[in-house]
């Protein structure tokens, strides 16, 4: 019994100075084996938002709120714009939108999509980290409404 503790122990102590398992590079190609070649939706969630309000007559730096989703997505045949989906084959919608916001260019070599439209979103593969930039209402401070701020967005996604 004695000796069965002792082995025990030293399991224990090799374990606890053995390296962690190495986590493989997340790539378009393994996205694609876990997907069975289904399509690919990013649920995002904004974790960071700051810009600029017009406020006693001028521009004023500002957070935003945080914790908004969207999708960022594959085109299907029934989207708008599916037609071009051999240059822009993802998109970002708006949850319940039909319409996308932007269309998005996939980069696989350098794992990322980088995507314009209403705004801009570049996003990485490997990290799963975006930046979303919502340029809307810098030019025109006079016609500006509470949603029309320029806003910084940062956050992450994953695979639904």
């Amino acid at each position: 019994m004695k000796k069965v503790a002792v082995i025990f122990m030293a399991l224990i102590s090799l374990s606890a100075y053995s390296k962690p398992p190495q986590i493989e590079k997340l790539t378009f190609k393994k996205i694609r084996e876990w997907t069975l070649n289904q399509e690919i939706v990013f649920i995002c969630k904004i974790e960071a938002s700051s810009g600029y309000a017009y406020r006693d007559g001028k521009w004023q730096v500002t957070q935003f709120e945080t914790g908004e989703k969207f999708l960022l997505r594959e085109l299907t045949k029934d989207d708008p714009g599916f037609q071009g989906k051999d240059k822009t084959p993802f998109a970002v919608f708006d949850i319940g939108d039909k319409v996308p916001r932007m269309y998005c260019a996939v980069n696989e070599d350098a794992g990322s999509i980088r995507c314009k439209g209403l705004g801009e979103l570049s996003f990485s593969i490997e990290t799963t980290q975006f930046l979303r930039i919502e340029p809307e209402g810098a030019v025109y401070p006079d016609d500006i409404i509470k949603e029309s701020n320029p806003k910084l967005k940062h956050g992450s996604c994953q695979l639904k």
